[in-house]
Formats: C-alpha cells, sequence, structure tokens
C-alpha cells in the first residue's frame, strides 16, 4: 500500500487537506499528516480567516523519514503556505521527495513554496 504524506503547518485551507484525503483513502492509499508546527494539533481554516476543524498529525517535521513516503501533498492556504515557506526542516523535506523522483502535489497557495526551495527555478508554472 503506497503512503501518501501531507505537510503542513497551521491556518491551511481545510477542504485542500480533508478533501485530498479523503478521496485518497476511498482509493486505498494510507495518508498521514506531517506538521511543522510545535505540537501536533493543527488548526484548519474556511478561507484566510475563518477557524474550523482541529487536525492531530502523525508526525513533526523533525521526525518525518521521506522513504517513508511515496507522495508529497502541501495544501494551501495564505498563513500556512506563507509559514512553510521559511521553514527549513520543510524544504529539506520536500527537496528530498522531489529529488528522489516521488510526485509532489502542492495547491492553491503552497506553490510558493516551491520558490524557496528552488525547484521552481527555470520550470514553467500554472497557478491559482
Amino acid at each position: 500500500m503506497k503512503t501518501i504524506a501531507f505537510l503542513l503547518h497551521n491556518h491551511f485551507e481545510q477542504a485542500e487537506y480533508e478533501d485530498v484525503n479523503n478521496q485518497l483513502k476511498d482509493k486505498g492509499y494510507k495518508t498521514l499528516l506531517i506538521t511543522t508546527n510545535d505540537k501536533k494539533e493543527v488548526q484548519a481554516m474556511q478561507g484566510d480567516v475563518d477557524k474550523s476543524d482541529t487536525f492531530t498529525a502523525d508526525v513533526l517535521v523533525e521526525d518525518a523519514n521521506v522513504s517513508d513516503y511515496d507522495a508529497l501533498i502541501l495544501p494551501g492556504g495564505t498563513v500556512n503556505a506563507d509559514t512553510i515557506r521559511g521553514n527549513g526542516k520543510a524544504h529539506q523535506i520536500i527537496n528530498a521527495i522531489y529529488e528522489a523522483g516521488k510526485p509532489l502535489a502542492v495547491i492553491c497557495h503552497a506553490p510558493w513554496v516551491l520558490i524557496n526551495t528552488g525547484i521552481a527555478k527555470g520550470k514553467t508554472l500554472t497557478a491559482y
């Protein structure tokens, strides 16, 4: 069974995590949640200002092992994506996934991270 990891902080767009997570599970994938937060409880948002549900991460970013994941998804949310852009440990995981040739999916505001990690350099991207 393939394992798909989500990487996020706080104030991520709930639908971009929860809906995608549910669809992957329905298709038989194992999913897990990695956070750059300092605790495992993470806050979802509906839009940029309305707090929504909280979720419990499976792994803190410093304990994540890229070899355990077959793909990585970065949900959006302005604050979430902006926070991950400045997190060196998140960059290490993202770059390791990319360098291993594993799928890397970025949603909404998350492509910002590809600029900060250097992955976007020399590439043409289409994003919302």
